[in-house]
């Protein structure tokens, strides 16, 4: 194993360079190299990386590089970072995780992550992958802010903040997960600032793509957006959240979100096949170019209540398509000063209630 303690390096291809097993760096300073660590083709049975009080500057490539080995030796992969500032980093951008079937546990607390020319967090991983971003900021980024292609595990992103103004395309958050998966999977998003300024395309603020087919993990699995603040600024093409191609879950919460100033529908939401309970409460969404658009097939029931869309100018700012078999209810939500359609009600099914909800100052049709 390798543990710094108090040391700077500067100036070299690689500041730490291996296969790697176990690494330890703290109060550890990187600068002026092609990569802050890069570790590939591991041999050994466990990796496990260890960063505290520590700072990474590489003006020509990634900053942390980490390859592990596609081979059955490698059975576990940590990497564990607290208090570590990563800036001005280039190639695969500041954290660049790839890895075969081994279990990986990613830990990242008040990590600050600055000025890139390519993605912030970037994790591919074939096996079972537990994800925690703790208070950390992903700013000034292109392309992906967290790219996370997951087959199976947890994903969690807390009391963040991730800001974007440059001029190019790009998402915040991505979620992939492959048709196959053999395990369930927790998504938790929640007290995190998105803001996009001046930008010309985002694709998405945060994406959740699960297109996995049906392999009995759907009652452990769920997804759970809270008490996020999405907002927008001069900036075209921006949406908040496009979920639009859910499958196999048993709960869907988003609630508690604001939402404003999205240039696209700022939220878009497609439930396919094997979705329990989704519940869309107390979410103020205001000034974007349509509200919500929920799309859903073969769902139990849904709930959209205790909302308020505010000034949106969408030409139809709420749609809803509930499935043939949806429980769909729509109640005691504000609808105020909406240009267009408040709500547009398509492919309406008996189990559709809609009922207390207010509406004023429509420019077009209440429902």
């Amino acid at each position: 194993g390798l543990i710094l303690n108090n040391v700077q390096l500067d100036g070299s291809t690689y500041g730490i360079h291996g296969q790697g097993r176990n690494i330890t760096l703290k109060g550890v300073t990187i600068t002026n190299t092609d990569y802050a660590i890069y570790v590939s083709d591991t041999t050994t049975e466990y990796l496990n990386i260890n960063i505290t009080n520590s700072k990474m500057d590489t003006s020509s490539n990634t900053g942390i590089h980490i390859k592990t080995s596609s081979n059955s030796i490698l059975r576990t992969f940590n990497i564990t970072m607290k208090d570590v500032d990563i800036r001005n980093t280039r190639g695969n951008g500041a954290v660049y995780i790839y890895g075969g079937s081994s279990k990986a546990g990613v830990v990242f607390e008040n990590v600050t992550i600055q000025d890139l020319s390519s993605h912030g967090v970037y994790i591919y991983y074939s096996g079972h992958t537990d994800i925690q971003l703790r208070g950390c900021e992903i700013s000034e980024y292109s392309s992906y802010a967290i790219y996370a292609y997951i087959r199976h595990g947890m994903f969690e992103l807390g009391d963040c903040i991730i800001k974007r103004t440059r001029n190019q395309y790009s998402y915040g958050v991505f979620y992939y997960t492959p048709w196959t998966n053999s395990g369930p999977r927790t998504i938790s998003i929640y007290n995190t600032t998105f803001m996009d300024y001046n930008s010309r395309y985002n694709y998405g603020m945060v994406t959740i793509n699960t297109q996995s087919s049906r392999f009995g993990y759907e009652e452990s699995s769920n997804i759970s957006i809270v008490n996020n603040t999405f907002r927008s600024t001069s900036s075209r093409g921006t949406y908040a959240m496009d979920l639009s191609n859910i499958n196999y879950f048993s709960s869907i919460i988003i609630e508690g979100n604001i939402i404003h100033g999205m240039n696209r529908v700022a939220c878009v939401i497609g439930l396919k096949a094997g979705i329990s309970a989704v519940d869309i409460i107390n979410n103020v969404i205001s000034e974007s170019n349509g509200a919500l658009s929920l799309t859903s097939d073969l769902t139990s029931g849904t709930r959209i209540m205790n909302n308020r869309f505010l000034y949106n100018f969408g030409s139809d700012n709420v749609i809803i398509n509930p499935s043939t078999r949806n429980n769909c209810t729509i109640s005691y939500n504000v609808f105020l000063n909406n240009s267009n359609n408040a709500v547009s009600l398509q492919r309406v099914q008996s189990g559709t209630l809609l009922n207390y909800n207010l509406f004023d100052n429509i420019q077009g049709e209440a429902y």
